[in-house]
């Protein structure tokens, strides 16, 4: 899914854009945030890094795509509504985990889960 077909999931499911950078837009829901990258890669839709117990469920889910290891997370230090931990550099940096669709119901699926 491209990044316009998951914004208007995005909305669909109730998440509204509240912040925006180069890097990032963050969409929310309540007090569920996801952040959605600007630039193409092939998991665009980051979560909060408090669901890293269920990371392999959502993963399974029909439509939805991560290639990555389950305890391998996206860091990018804009995702101010993440929590903070240390990664490879000296200073701790924001964390999530990063998701890709095959299709909406898949993404909706996801969120829904969320």
């Amino acid at each position: 899914m491209d990044q316009s077909a998951i914004m208007r999931v995005l909305t669909s499911e109730g998440f509204t854009l509240v912040h925006e950078t180069k890097k990032l837009l963050e969409y929310r829901r309540g007090n569920e945030s996801v952040y959605l990258k600007n630039k193409g890669t092939d998991h665009p839709l980051v979560i909060h890094g408090r669901h890293a117990p269920r990371i392999g469920a959502l993963a399974s889910e029909s439509g939805v795509r991560r290639t990555k290891a389950a305890t391998k997370a996206y860091h990018n230090s804009n995702m101010r509504s993440f929590d903070l931990r240390q990664n490879a550099g000296r200073k701790p940096t924001r964390y999530g985990f990063d998701f890709g669709f095959t299709n909406a119901p898949g993404l909706a699926s996801l969120l829904r889960a969320i």
